[in-house]
């Protein structure tokens, strides 16, 4: 294990950064830093050099990438009957992809291919996970100039685990992101049933409860026609410091008009990979990186 460790580098990445795991240090991965999005196909002599300016001096022999929450699109892909194989069901989620995210990218000027991964069940929903193929390919390419092995992992789906050996994968949950606000449903077993993602500002733990209460109710009104009570979610803070008890001062307008109540009985625990006087990183690279937990 520890000769992995010492072998092994693990980065964060986004649209236009990358950022090693032991340090904060933010390398462009688009030409002249240039924010262009996921939706277009990545500069790969950028990411290239990168990635050698990075292992420069450093011998390695494994590259661990943790894709930010830009560069992934979750959802989650209901089981039909009538499946006769796992072929089948791979290009049903592959399809699913096309439809749901390429009219958006279609907006931005793109049209990429995606590369789609999930647990691939034997029953029940499939939480799936959908990547531009160009930065896949791209990131395998550099990898592969710069002399290392590549193992891609969404950062999200990391996130997740640390949630589940936590004990805080159940139920209603949401957390912020540099850039998004993620609201999972998830069954007794942490399995996630329901996903919704929200591309916003960064914003705090005040107002992201504001706005995840107005999602999870738009997500519950979606899956069961029902609307929820504040109290059902769980929102995951940045800052230990800010966990437990309930979120006050929320703006009379955000009442809920069935129960004549402000929301400020939404519970705020402390995610998993939050530590006391720790703000939300720059980016989502380096969020992405954050999630490895120390693996230099």
């Amino acid at each position: 294990m520890w000769r992995w460790r010492r072998s092994a580098l693990t980065v964060g990445v986004d649209a236009s950064w990358l950022v090693p795991g032991h340090a904060g240090a933010l390398l462009p991965v688009a030409h002249g830093a240039t924010q262009r999005g996921p939706w277009h196909a990545p500069d790969a002599q950028a990411l290239q050099a990168a990635l050698a300016a990075l292992l420069d001096g450093r011998p390695r022999t494994k590259l661990r990438v943790l894709l930010g929450a830009d560069l992934c699109r979750h959802w989650v892909l209901p089981l039909p009957g009538g499946l006769r194989s796992w072929s089948d069901l791979q290009a049903l989620a592959q399809a699913r992809a096309a439809a749901l995210f390429n009219t958006t990218a279609a907006a931005n000027g793109s049209s990429p291919d995606w590369t789609v991964a999930a647990d691939w069940r034997a029953c029940g929903p499939q939480w799936c996970v959908a990547v531009p193929t160009a930065w896949i390919s791209a990131l395998r390419q550099a990898a592969a100039t710069c002399g290392v092995r590549l193992h891609l992992l969404p950062a999200l789906q990391l996130a997740w685990q640390r949630l589940q050996v936590a004990g805080l994968s159940r139920g209603l949950l949401a957390w912020t992101t540099p850039g998004h606000l993620l609201l999972a449903q998830a069954d007794e077993l942490g399995r996630v049933q329901a996903w919704r993602s929200l591309r916003c500002p960064a914003m705090s733990d005040e107002e992201a409860a504001v706005l995840a209460v107005a999602e999870a109710r738009a997500l519950a009104v979606a899956q069961s026609g029902l609307p929820i009570a504040p109290s059902a979610l769980q929102l995951m803070v940045t800052s230990p410091t800010l966990a437990g008890g309930t979120f006050a001062a929320v703006p009379a307008e955000h009442r809920d008009p069935s129960a004549g109540a402000p929301i400020a009985e939404l519970r705020r625990m402390a995610a998993p990979w939050a530590a006391p006087g720790d703000a939300l990183p720059a980016s989502e690279a380096a969020w992405a990186a954050a999630m490895d937990g120390g693996g230099a």
